[in-house]
């Protein structure tokens, strides 16, 4: 059987987010793995309106949004470890931000890293979209080139009150 080394970690700040990390650090310790935790900036949503005002860089977007992701994500896996995910020994994170469409940056950073594995959640921020347009997870699942372990977000009777 293949040994495991990289495993792929796409989150979207949403509240699944710390369920998700906490099933790629396990994965992490126990099978002493590199993580790669990505986001993906959705550049359909950072496209400047065409009648607006003032016109702006369109590479302005691109620049504050890697830098303020990328902040956002390590203070993201630090609280994740902060509040009660704590190992044994250091865990190998690389945080990756991207610009583009989420699906298709997510299969290309898997390819890129040469991932053994991809960990998501089924359902991120936008559950309307998922419903018409087909969700990330169901496209990455179906095209990426490695298995993708889906973690459910189930709603809890505690959740329904």
């Amino acid at each position: 059987m293949k040994a495991f080394k990289r495993i792929l970690v796409p989150i979207d700040h949403s509240d699944y987010t710390p369920r998700i990390l906490e099933y790629a650090f396990l994965f992490g310790k126990k099978l002493d793995l590199e993580i790669f935790v990505l986001h993906v900036v959705d550049s359909r949503v950072l496209q400047p309106m065409p009648y607006s005002y003032r016109q702006l860089d369109p590479e302005y977007h691109i620049r504050q949004s890697n830098e303020d992701m990328t902040r956002e994500i390590k203070k993201e896996v630090q609280k994740e470890i902060d509040e009660g995910i704590r190992f044994e020994h250091t865990l190998n994170v690389n945080i990756v931000v991207r610009e583009g469409v989420p699906y298709d940056q997510i299969i290309k950073v898997s390819n890129e890293k040469s991932v053994d594995f991809i960990v998501m959640g089924t359902r991120g921020r936008t559950g309307l979209e998922e419903m018409f347009l087909g969700g990330v997870a169901s496209k990455v699942s179906r095209r990426a080139d490695c298995p993708v372990f889906l973690v459910r977000t189930r709603n809890t009777i505690k959740d329904k009150w």
